[in-house]
């Protein structure tokens, strides 16, 4: 996590070793969302940048390259394109 409230002077404040290479990253509400390679989804709680912590994953087939959040669902592209409910591995439900 880098701070950017400054932008002349970024810094980081925290961090998260996912098992795979992070390759795309969706955020909104206070969840980041990492296509992270080989090692499929990972949902990173980040509400306290300090302490990100991971609440959820899921193993897919292939190579997680890149994500994108609509309501409940997560749309996984890397060895074709993955549709997958993520409302069960989040709080509430997206708007």
């Amino acid at each position: 996590m880098i701070d950017v409230s400054d932008p002349t002077v970024p810094g980081e404040v925290g961090a998260y070793d996912t098992p795979g290479y992070s390759e795309g990253i969706f955020v909104i509400g206070g969840y980041a969302y990492v296509a992270d390679g080989s090692a499929g989804l990972r949902v990173i709680d980040v509400s306290d940048p300090t302490a990100p912590i991971e609440v959820g994953d899921i193993a897919t087939p292939g190579y997680a390259r890149d994500i994108s959040i609509a309501g409940s669902h997560a749309y996984l592209a890397g060895d074709g394109l993955r549709v997958i409910d993520i409302s069960e591995i989040q709080p509430y439900r997206l708007k």
